[in-house]
């Protein structure tokens, strides 16, 4: 026997009703059961308010408003119009069935209350029993998947913002993304670098969860057709969280994704980032000299900025005055000067560069070095007492120099100029739950020829015939990925009088890797190695991030 749903039934009649009575008073009819509600309509009518004079307000734009109202002759209803009226207020009126009517204050309440408070807009407070709660329902993605669906219902969804916020507090991830399908949106949490699936909502909830977002990042609601950036701040009791928002049309629906800025991630300390004890005497070295130029280098997400960071944090002191230009500012360092570049009012890298120099400042962080006049100031810089701190896009340490040499950077600037290059990538830390297990005399004679050529210095700290791999397992500690955290893989190479002869005749990588490999470089492969060796990551992960095959 089919069920009966008596409840969708009746609405559905209410609706019907509605439409009837707006057809014989010649006003519009609207359906608000999925409709968003701007908060500031709260500044005009509460729940008490609306409940006392038979009407909502669902829309606001500066003096317009859009009510939804019963009965459009109620006396009530046309004093609270009317006096909308005399403040000033255009006002268009749609009639409403009960069940939205019901809705709408249903949502007024939510809002008063809810545990998540929008202050200014941009800045939302979240309370410590919020997260609680959360905790005490997700313990892995599994369980943050079945919470999000039991919300994914009309009068759940507009909390569903604040199931996600509290799950990124768990789960810490860098970004959430909002990925509209034909009947339904994907929300993924980008953790460690690798997306996964934390649970879908139907199409109608994420119009509710994407108009809130909008708001909260300051974008235009009723623009669907063109990309819009954005960004808000998560308050927490301990620390605030940035948030950066970015929205693209799409095939289904606009696509969202929030990437959060956790301003812990730039407190790690030089020695928690990955760094063998042998880099780190090289790095503390330079970052002691007074000018030169120390460039990291990698992708886009390996860490480069974080690296920065930690180089800024290792040198700051009030005896020193540190500016930083960068694109954007993605966290904020007490005691540092910190710029954003700004091309519409032509404050670029290179123009913000020159004006920095005029500061005084004795150590200069440049965000990224992308054109020939940035890379020529900088290199300038350098070479007039500044420590100039930066990253390049190459995908070595041994692509830096070419790079300079594209950026016009004459070839004799080089070698007096640049101190210090870096490469870098971050792959994920085993869990502590992961299985150890001895390799075969097949996989242990390809990981020590991979390695033959590390310097013996670096070598005796590791036992290369008795040593175990990581197998990543799963348990609650990682939410059952296998990995907990990430950590850099390095190669770096300074400057000397024999590589600047070998720059000023051929600044080629293969020209510079020959040298290198001759003097005891070790590359961003055989560093890996080592850190699986350690037991802190897992062959699988260099296949992942360094392709490596074995």
């Amino acid at each position: 026997m089919q069920d009966i749903n008596i409840a969708k039934i009746w609405q559905e009649k209410e609706e019907q009703l509605a439409q009837k009575l707006a057809e014989l008073t010649n006003f519009p009819y609207i359906n608000l059961n999925y409709t968003f509600i701007h908060p500031e309509v709260l500044n005009l009518i509460d729940s008490k308010k609306a409940q006392e004079v038979n009407c909502v307000i669902f829309w606001l734009d500066a003096n317009k408003v859009k009510l939804g109202v019963i009965d459009p002759k109620n006396e009530k209803t046309l004093n609270f119009i009317e006096s909308l009226k005399n403040k000033g207020y255009q006002v268009e009126i749609f009639v409403i069935s009960y069940s939205s009517f019901k809705k709408v204050i249903d949502d007024y309440e939510k809002i008063e209350n809810q545990k998540i408070k929008t202050i200014n807009v941009s800045v939302i407070h979240v309370e410590s029993s919020l997260i609680e709660k959360i905790k005490n329902q997700i313990k892995n993605l599994k369980d943050l998947e079945s919470l999000i669906s039991k919300y994914d219902t009309p009068n759940l969804a507009f909390d569903i913002l604040e199931v996600i916020i509290g799950a990124t507090l768990i789960f810490h991830p860098s970004d959430v993304h909002f990925e509209p399908q034909k009947d339904s949106v994907i929300i993924r949490f980008r953790i460690d670098g690798i997306l996964h699936e934390a649970g879908k909502i139907s199409l109608n909830s994420y119009q509710i969860v994407k108009n809130r977002l909008k708001i909260l990042s300051r974008m235009k609601i009723t623009f669907k057709k063109i990309a819009q950036d954005g960004r808000f701040t998560l308050s927490l009791k301990e620390k605030e969280l940035e948030v950066r928002s970015s929205v693209i049309p799409g095939d289904y629906d606009e696509t969202f994704v929030l990437r959060i800025l956790d301003p812990e991630t730039v407190k790690l300390k030089l020695e928690n980032l990955g760094f063998r004890e042998d880099q780190l005497v090289i790095i503390n070295k330079n970052l002691l000299q007074p000018n030169g130029m120390i460039l990291t280098t990698g992708p886009t997400g390996s860490g480069k900025t974080t690296t920065l960071y930690s180089f800024i944090h290792k040198i700051n002191n009030p005896g020193i005055k540190i500016i930083t230009i960068e694109d954007p500012i993605e966290y904020k360092l007490p005691g540092i000067q910190q710029t954003q570049v700004n091309p519409k009012e032509g404050y670029t890298f290179s123009s913000g560069l020159r004006a920095i120099l005029r500061q005084d400042p004795d150590v200069i962080l440049i965000g990224e070095i992308r054109d020939e006049e940035t890379a020529n100031i900088a290199i300038n810089a350098s070479l007039t007492g500044h420590l100039v701190i930066s990253t390049l896009h190459t995908n070595s340490s041994l692509g830096a120099i070419p790079r300079l040499v594209n950026l016009k950077v004459k070839r004799d600037l080089i070698p007096p100029a640049l101190r210090l290059v870096i490469a870098q990538r971050l792959v994920r830390r085993v869990c502590v739950c992961a299985k150890k297990e001895k390799p075969d005399e097949n996989l242990k004679n390809k990981i020590k020829e991979i390695l033959k050529d590390v310097p013996n210095e670096i070598l005796k700290n590791y036992d290369l015939e008795n040593f175990y791999i990581p197998i990543p397992q799963g348990c609650d500690i990682c939410n059952f990925i296998g990995y907990k955290g990430r950590i850099g893989i390095y190669e770096m190479f300074e400057m000397n009088l024999e590589l600047g002869e070998i720059v000023a005749k051929d600044p080629s990588e293969q020209a510079i890797y020959k040298y290198l490999k001759q003097n005891n470089f070790v590359d961003l492969i055989q560093d890996g190695i080592l850190k699986v060796i350690e037991n802190k990551t897992s062959l699988e992960e260099l296949t992942r991030i360094l392709g490596l095959v074995l």
